[in-house]
């Protein structure tokens, strides 16, 4: 089976939406669908789950991503203009971003807060465990590495 391109020239959903650009989603998503998972992502982070914020710096990617002053010197243009690439005429040529897509300020907005709340919850969580690790008993204390190893033998009764 065939998965069917869109022939459309405008930068739509069908309902006049226009598409916003992400990593894995070569057609965009439209742009209300995209403010409202960067914003829910952003908020899900500061309830403890801080992949969520890796997850939406990924996903909108293209927002926070600088652009190369010449993506033609550093091969970034895969499919651009190959003939052979898209024989059906759609246009797309297998590039991405689609040129079709657009970049959103709001989405920017909350994926940049996300690479940062990912960048902060990372360096907290690799601190924390080089300090428990390389320091062990002699920084915690003797009963606090006692009840926290997963390596100390539980207490004899």
């Amino acid at each position: 089976m065939e998965i069917e391109r869109r022939e459309d020239a405008d930068a739509d959903d069908g309902d006049g939406e226009p598409l916003v650009a992400t990593v894995d989603a070569t057609e965009g998503i439209p742009t209300r669908r995209a403010r409202d998972l960067a914003r829910r992502l952003w908020y899900l982070g500061w309830f403890g789950l801080p992949l969520a914020w890796v997850y939406c710096a990924w996903m909108f990617w293209p927002h926070i991503a600088p652009d190369p002053p010449d993506a033609s010197d550093v091969g970034l243009t895969a499919g651009v203009g190959d003939d052979d690439a898209d024989d059906d005429g759609g246009g797309g040529g297998g590039a991405y971003p689609s040129e079709r897509t657009r970049r959103d300020p709001v989405v920017a907005k909350y994926a940049e807060l996300s690479m940062r709340g990912a960048k902060i919850a990372g360096s907290v969580v690799v601190a924390w465990a080089a300090t428990f690790l390389l320091g062990g008993e002699r920084v915690v204390g003797e009963t606090l590495w006692n009840r926290w190893s997963i390596t100390a033998l539980p207490p004899l009764a």
